[in-house]
């Protein structure tokens, strides 16, 4: 699979600041100066004060702090010294002397910077997680019509996925994060030049809400896509007997997503079309040969959904001789001197979550079983009557 590579001057040149490595940054402007003349000659160029010009020439700004140079400004030099035979500042050579960079504002700053950015797994992984359980940042507005300020950030209540975008974050360089927890949540905030270079090199607005996949990613090689429907079925995903079944309160959103499934190779045929399965909440299922075909491609970073993913799969391809009906109450029933979800009791039986369920109710009714949430989770357990205590509802 060949790799695209984003350069330095595929990011948004109004929105990056780069600082370039000491002894290149002083031959860089000791060779601009002898091209273009003072320091006032070049700020007339550039449309900046001398004085900006000669602190971003030496380095510091009036408060001794590191000034980084716009990345608009970095490539018009580029020009001109390349221009006049200079072929040592063209922008290629330019990028391999990057230390660092940031946006305009003062920000975090990415050090180390991969360069020029790989559009690998990592990339496709972080943009579909931000466009699928993130936020890119801004003003937004509460159902009160307040208003208030978010960065851009990812949020998962799984450890594992959360520290997976993390280690994906390397893709850029050595990435300055954020991470809190909260409510059973893990909330991993960034610097504003990911969610700006993202934005600017896929030609779309970050958002749960409204944001759709790039064209870009309808061209991807098929290792990739796997990689979109992967980063989804993570964060929006449920394992179900025979399929998945993907929400979003963004229907185009599905809608793209179920046309990557279909290039990846899904069969369309055993893909549901998008529909409204509650107030604002859509859903698209996939099943039959599409869910064997995505555990054989895909393994899930959520280790639960991972699980149950393996449990229901080798169930269809693996049929056991079934037990009677009371074999399998009796066999519940035992079982359930502890707290279990639904699907944790149809993994020890064997049997699907559908029966499982149907035998729950059934115990339910003859008053053998109490059905609860689980405390800080959204999770129903269910546990005998004789085991039930105020306790068990903090089932971990």
């Amino acid at each position: 699979m060949k790799i695209k590579y984003y350069h330095i001057e595929d990011f948004p040149q109004d929105k990056i600041r780069i600082l370039l490595d000491k002894e290149f940054k002083k031959e860089f402007w000791k060779v601009l100066k002898s091209v273009i003349g003072s320091d006032e000659k070049i700020a007339k160029i550039v449309k900046y004060p001398r004085s900006v010009i000669t602190k971003m020439r030496l380095g510091k700004n009036s408060r001794g702090t590191t000034y980084f140079m716009p990345l608009w400004m970095v490539i018009k030099f580029s020009k001109i010294l390349v221009k006049k035979g200079y072929k040592q500042f063209s922008l290629r050579n330019i990028e391999k002397h990057i230390i660092a960079y940031k946006t305009n504002s003062v920000s975090s700053v990415i050090t180390n910077p991969n360069l020029p950015l790989p559009e690998d797994e990592r990339l496709i992984r972080i943009f579909t997680h931000l466009v699928g359980d993130g936020c890119g940042g801004g003003i937004y507005e509460n159902s009160k019509k307040q208003k208030y300020y978010e960065s851009p950030h990812y949020t998962n209540i799984n450890k594992e996925l959360a520290n997976e975008f993390i280690e994906d974050l390397k893709v850029f360089g050595n990435v300055p994060y954020n991470k809190k927890e909260k409510w059973n949540c893990f909330k991993i905030i960034l610097p504003w030049s990911i969610k700006y270079i993202l934005e600017h090199i896929y030609k779309v607005k970050i958002s749960a809400s409204k944001g759709r996949f790039p064209k870009r990613f309808f061209n991807l090689p098929k290792k990739l896509i796997y990689q979109i429907i992967k980063a989804f079925c993570d964060d929006e995903g449920t394992i179900q007997d025979n399929g998945i079944t993907v929400s979003s309160f963004n229907k185009k959103q599905l809608e793209d997503l179920r046309r990557l499934m279909i290039l990846a190779g899904f069969d369309e045929k055993f893909i549901t079309k998008v529909k409204l399965a509650s107030k604002n909440c859509y859903i698209l299922k996939f099943y039959g040969p599409n869910f064997i075909l995505f555990g054989k491609e895909i393994k899930l970073t959520h280790p639960e959904k991972q699980a149950i993913l393996e449990f229901q799969i080798n169930r269809h391809l693996n049929h056991a001789i079934p037990q009677p009906k009371e074999k399998r109450i009796a066999k519940i029933l035992e079982l359930l001197k502890e707290p279990l979800t639904s699907i944790q009791i149809a993994q020890k039986l064997g049997i699907s979550q559908t029966y499982t369920e149907v035998y729950l109710r059934e115990l339910i009714r003859k008053g053998l079983v109490i059905k609860f949430r689980v405390r800080g989770k959204n999770k129903i357990a269910y546990i005998s009557r004789l085991n039930y205590s105020s306790r068990t509802a903090a089932m971990p």
